[in-house]
């Protein structure tokens, strides 16, 4: 099986065709390397076709997490050490990735939130007692929490809209 790594898309995990699983002998390492495998490969599959929720992204690192736990677990002076220290490598690295996505996406979902909150109390004022630049400044509160939002998250097509439209009565105003 070749070693060569592929990216599947932009804030997806590395997915390799040694993540695949399949069955190369009886020893114990083997045998781990196997379940290693087996968990990477679950894991890269449950990564595709992003974005997905926070605990989503949580369940998919379990998955890398379970994968690497079955690597640590190889000794040094074993035959495989070599094989699984490769793959170690590539599970962390894409558990790192995993864990950035999951961190991008509870940002996001905390950002929208406070905008739709904010949009919410800025409803529920009497907007006719305030003066332009204090309603301008309540929107562009509200722009600055959608514009944290991050691309390929669960959040961003929901905070695109609602930015575009505060955006345009942020210019009405002005």
């Amino acid at each position: 099986m070749s070693g060569a790594s592929r990216r599947s898309a932009p804030g997806k995990p590395l997915v390799t065709s040694a993540d695949a699983p399949y069955s190369s002998g009886g020893n114990r390492s083997s045998t781990l390397v196997d379940a290693a495998k087996a968990f990477g490969y679950e894991a890269a599959v449950a990564g595709q076709n992003s974005p997905h929720s926070a605990d989503r992204w949580k369940t998919i690192a379990g998955l890398w997490e379970s994968a690497i736990a079955r690597l640590n677990n190889i000794p040094i002076d074993d035959p495989g050490y070599g094989e699984a220290q490769t793959l170690l490598a590539q599970y962390q690295s894409n558990l790192g990735t995993v864990r950035e996505n999951a961190a991008k996406e509870e940002a996001s979902a905390r950002a929208l939130t406070s905008a739709n909150n904010k949009s919410t109390r800025m409803l529920a004022q009497n907007l006719e007692r305030l003066e332009r630049n204090q309603i301008a400044s309540l929107l562009q509160d509200i722009i600055n929490d959608l514009e944290a939002v991050q691309p390929n998250t669960t959040s961003y097509a929901r905070a695109t809209e609602m930015l575009k439209s505060a955006n345009q009565k942020l210019a009405q105003l002005q």
